[in-house]
């Protein structure tokens, strides 16, 4: 990575113009991306994207569309042929590692644990992976969704800093229902699964709801393929069952991938040995300096961009939340295939 320039060509979003497809790049100081998610780098660190705001306030969007203006300076379209042309089998020069997860179970945690190293390029649900992966958006026929995303993959990782030795993609909780598709694209890539007791997700996701429950009503139409329901059976199952059951979906399938090269971490293990567990999975020694940045990231919650709200250990209190039924549930829907990855 030695010679490359100042600035990084950042693929953000992907726009459909008369069935011609062009990813939406942003070109921006090449550095390390320190917040909690990339739409918060994008928006508080580059001033360059944000969600629209019409969309969060109906709240259903599964993919909430990206608001930049099209006069920026620093936008440029790509077409798709032509990106493809410039990213496809271009060789990934540092270490790429891949972070998938079911929800509220510390991912974001444990990637704010790699990116206060900068040895780490961690990039933290990128718009670009979710605006592809979206199965609300139509793409031409001509267009392949995976061949896309290994391009955008491609392009993210050759924005990464030069002393950059591993890059990490965290991808949003529901592109789990695409790992094999993903993984196919890249079958040399490590990957991990990140999970967590039921019992401590499920108030979680009750009180925030994330997209695919948010947009539960009309994401019903994919997410019946994956349940195993049709998808009027699906649409009437009460919301618990259904939280339930997208939850257990979220872990049977890294349990049942054919892919090989993948890491199961649970949230304890993240909570209890961070130190430990980094050096094991991605295979380095921690310098003392660079232990004593994850402590201190360690100790706010993870979240904050402001970085001043400390953590507080909630596992107990969660699970207290749970009524009898809700942990019926949670044990034949979803720990019956979280157990596997234990």
């Amino acid at each position: 990575m030695v010679g490359r320039s100042s600035e990084a060509l950042l693929p953000i979003d992907v726009e459909i113009l008369n069935d011609e497809v062009f990813v939406v790049c942003c070109r921006v100081p090449r550095t390390h991306l320190k917040e909690p998610f990339f739409i918060d780098s994008l928006h508080n660190r580059f001033e360059v994207a944000d969600v629209q705001q019409e969309t969060m306030a109906d709240n259903t969007a599964l993919v909430r569309p990206l608001s930049y203006r099209s006069d920026d300076s620093r936008i440029e379209r790509i077409r798709y042929a032509e990106f493809l042309a410039r990213h496809i089998g271009r060789r990934v020069e540092a270490e790429l590692s891949f972070i998938f997860h079911m929800s509220r179970c510390g991912s974001t945690f444990l990637c704010q644990l790699l990116a206060s190293s900068d040895r780490f390029y961690v990039l933290s649900e990128p718009t670009i992976a979710n605006a592809i992966l979206d199965p609300e958006r139509r793409l031409p026929d001509h267009v392949d969704r995976f061949v896309l995303l290994k391009a955008a993959v491609c392009a993210l990782a050759e924005c990464a800093p030069t002393e950059c030795e591993r890059i990490i993609i965290k991808f949003r909780s529901w592109n789990t229902l695409f790992l094999n598709e993903i993984l196919e694209q890249f079958p040399e890539v490590e990957w991990t699964f990140v999970h967590r007791h039921g019992e401590e997700v499920f108030p979680s996701v009750l009180e925030k709801p994330p997209g695919w429950l948010r947009n539960y009503s009309s994401s019903v139409r994919y997410l019946s393929s994956w349940l195993g329901d049709g998808a009027r059976q699906t649409l009437d199952m009460s919301k618990d069952e259904a939280i339930a059951r997208i939850l257990g979906v979220f872990c049977r399938i890294p349990a049942e991938t054919r892919h090989p090269g993948g890491r199961y971490i649970s949230y304890e293990s993240i909570q209890n040995n961070f130190v430990s567990l980094i050096t094991s999975v991605w295979k380095i020694s921690l310098l003392v300096e660079e232990k004593v940045a994850m402590e201190g990231a360690a100790r706010i919650y993870s979240k904050d961009l402001e970085k001043t709200t400390q953590f507080v250990r909630d596992s107990i209190s969660k699970r207290r939340m749970i009524t009898p039924t809700q942990r019926q549930l949670i044990r034949d829907f979803v720990e019956v295939h979280r157990e596997r990855l234990l």
